[in-house]
């Protein structure tokens, strides 16, 4: 039974691709976005810590495809975002500006969620298709009722909530085998400094040792008002130190860092992502489940880039507007 939380679209997740998703529709038909998190935006994530700023997730994003660019260009108009950098100092080609969020990554997301309808701290348990619109029971336990979901959670995640569904399969195609997508895990270390790092402009290392993936310089950035590093682990350091506590996972990492900056490190803060390059293994052609009014979109869909996520959301809201004749 529809009820008084009923929708034309519900959105599972509130990363760049629902939010991307839902700002298109969202002035069309009725669209909500239900995130699990107390904030949104996916791995456009921004924390402050003892005066600094770190953006901890995605630390930029580039613009290759004309539709992106369109979407950049008025972002950079409302000077939400600015150029970081344009050409990595180790590579001779793909001259593409790497942007940023002026305040933090986070920011932009804000940006894109204004007069979106959109639930923090809703996570969804429990799916139920009724034969022409969906269900939806969360945690809290508040119900919803859409005519369509769009899912661009991580597939793990997928696939656990169509196993608490009991929807495993759906008219014999089963989920997991259809949407066979593992992730890489990540470790971000967010250290405050007392002086500046010493690392040379733009403000970033890549690929440092076997350890370390990235070292962000949040203050070269531009994003922090006083010298922070934000910085990030490989996925094997991530993979080993995961379950541990984060003493143990800072303290070969900080270690390394006496060596590279020539600052001290004063205080800092670990934080863990369960979920960031995504390994694609096996992505079925997800148009079966559109009969359902079942849509995917996301990273697990599309690859680890913000533009193609963000592209991934775009692509599911014009269909939903074509089967509208919106």
């Amino acid at each position: 039974m529809k009820n008084k939380n009923h929708h034309d679209v519900i959105i599972i997740g509130g990363g760049i691709s629902g939010l991307m998703c839902a700002k298109y529709i969202g002035s069309k038909i009725n669209v909500a976005i239900l995130d699990k998190g107390r904030n949104f935006g996916g791995r456009m994530a921004t924390r402050h810590f003892e005066g600094a700023v770190f953006d901890h997730g995605a630390q930029f994003f580039t613009a290759k495809s004309l539709e992106f660019q369109n979407y950049v260009k008025y972002w950079y108009q409302e000077k939400i975002i600015d150029i970081w950098f344009s050409k990595e100092s180790n590579k001779k080609s793909h001259n593409h500006p790497r942007y940023f969020a002026k305040n933090g990554m986070n920011e932009l997301a804000k940006f894109i969620a204004k007069n979106i309808n959109l639930n923090r701290s809703t996570e969804v348990s429990n799916i139920e298709f009724n034969d022409s619109y969906w269900n939806l029971k969360t945690l809290d336990g508040s119900e919803f009722s859409s005519d369509n979901i769009i899912l661009t959670i991580p597939s793990p995640q997928i696939i656990k909530l169509f196993k608490n569904s009991n929807l495993s399969a759906i008219n014999g195609f089963d989920i997991q085998e259809n949407l066979s997508v593992d992730y890489e895990k990540g470790i971000a270390i967010l250290a405050v400094l007392d002086g500046e790092s010493g690392i040379k402009k733009p403000g970033y290392l890549k690929e440092v040792d076997e350890n370390i993936a990235w070292i962000a310089d949040n203050y070269l950035k531009g994003i922090s008002p006083i010298p922070s590093l934000t910085i990030h682990s490989s996925a094997n350091y991530a993979k080993k130190y995961f379950d541990h506590t984060s003493k143990d996972q800072a303290h070969l990492i900080l270690n390394l860092m006496k060596k590279i900056i020539k600052s001290n490190i004063v205080n800092y803060q670990v934080h863990k992502w369960g979920y960031t390059t995504p390994i694609i293994k096996k992505v079925n052609d997800t148009t079966l489940f559109e009969k359902y009014n079942l849509y995917f979109a996301g990273d697990s869909f599309s690859g680890p880039r913000i533009e193609s996520a963000a592209i991934s959301g775009l692509s599911i809201a014009k269909k939903i507007l074509k089967k509208y004749q919106i």
